[in-house]
């Protein structure tokens, strides 16, 4: 894992639930949760990737991120100055992913994936066990910051024509956009590697006369379909301009 400041520090072995960012819309005084999204860098450049959903599910609204510091977090905007410009979400119009620039700051306490941690897509397969970071929205105040919640269970299903992936590990309600992980084992060196974005659950209701709950799968994409956004035009271009800013290009 490397900090989002680009430093290179002796890894921690839960730092990687530095890289969640829970997500929010802000309409007048108030904010209120509608996904995640996680972090990855392409050093120096870090970004922020997330359920392309998110983004519709704020229409208007502008869009904020919690970042975690010294204090009691910080409300990070990711919409305003952004529209309609070059730095505006790129987002894809064919898998349920949206990225966009995310500024770093030294006393931000957030950690980046980066592409050797993330989990090889032709390596997704049925049994891998995995592990969701999502918020537990209305369970305790982002103002106190509540670390994310790591949930666990199995690749259920990998089709290898849409990209589409299904686990059993839990999401929780208003996370789209959060990480779907892969947990290695402790023979290949322990540890996470990032596997995709999740977007929604579908429920797998039991026969209509039983008690018992309906099944629920969280469904969502390889992280390489948001890796394409960034690796793309726009991409490039806002790589180029973040850089021309800060006296780098």
């Amino acid at each position: 894992m490397i900090p989002a400041t680009q430093h290179a520090t002796q890894p921690h072995p839960d730092e990687w639930l530095g890289s969640f960012v829970p997500l929010g819309k802000v309409e007048g005084e108030s904010w209120s949760p509608i996904g995640a999204g996680v972090l990855f860098v392409e050093a120096p450049i870090v970004w922020l990737l997330t359920a392309r959903s998110v983004l519709q599910a704020a229409g208007d609204a502008p869009i904020s991120g919690w970042v975690r510091d010294d204090k009691q977090g910080s409300l990070l905007d990711l919409t305003q100055g952004r529209r309609g410009t070059p730095l505006d979400w790129i987002v894809s119009q064919d898998d349920d992913v949206a990225v966009c620039l995310f500024p770093t700051d030294p006393s931000w306490k957030v950690k980046a994936f980066n592409e050797s941690q993330c989990f090889p897509a032709h390596d997704l397969q049925a049994l891998l066990p995995t592990a969701t970071l999502c918020a537990p929205y209305g369970l305790a105040p982002l103002s106190g910051w509540t670390m994310p919640l790591v949930q666990t269970g199995t690749m259920a299903s990998v089709d290898r024509e849409t990209g589409q992936l299904v686990t059993t590990a839990p999401l929780l309600p208003r996370n789209a956009g959060a990480p779907l992980l892969i947990t290695l084992p402790t023979q290949s060196g322990g540890g996470v590697q990032l596997a995709g974005i999740l977007s929604h659950t579908v429920a797998v209701p039991e026969p209509h006369r039983s008690t018992a709950p309906p099944v629920r799968l969280a469904i969502g994409q390889p992280v390489l379909a948001a890796l394409a956004l960034i690796r793309g035009e726009q991409g490039k271009e806002q790589r180029r301009l973040a850089l021309q800013s800060a006296g780098q290009g």
